[in-house]
C-alpha cells in the first residue's frame, strides 16, 4: 500500500517503466479520493506485483 500518485508523477517516471518492462506489476488498485485513514489525508492505492510474465495490468479503481 503506496501513495497512488507515483503512477501520474515525474518522480514515479522510473518505476512505472521498470514495472512495464518487466511486467511485475499485477494489479493497481487506486482507492482515488476516498481517504482510507482516519488521520492522514492521502491518495491510497494497492500494488500487487508478480514474478510471472503478464501482458496487462488489472488496474482497479476502488
Amino acid at each position: 500500500m503506496t501513495p497512488s500518485v507515483w503512477i501520474y508523477t515525474q518522480y514515479g517516471e522510473a518505476l512505472v517503466n521498470l514495472s512495464i518492462k518487466n511486467k511485475y506489476l499485477e494489479q493497481f488498485v487506486d482507492y482515488g479520493s476516498f481517504q482510507v485513514f482516519q488521520d492522514a489525508t492521502t491518495y491510497t492505492a494497492i500494488q500487487i506485483f508478480s514474478k510471472k510474465d503478464k501482458n496487462y495490468i488489472d488496474y482497479v479503481f476502488a
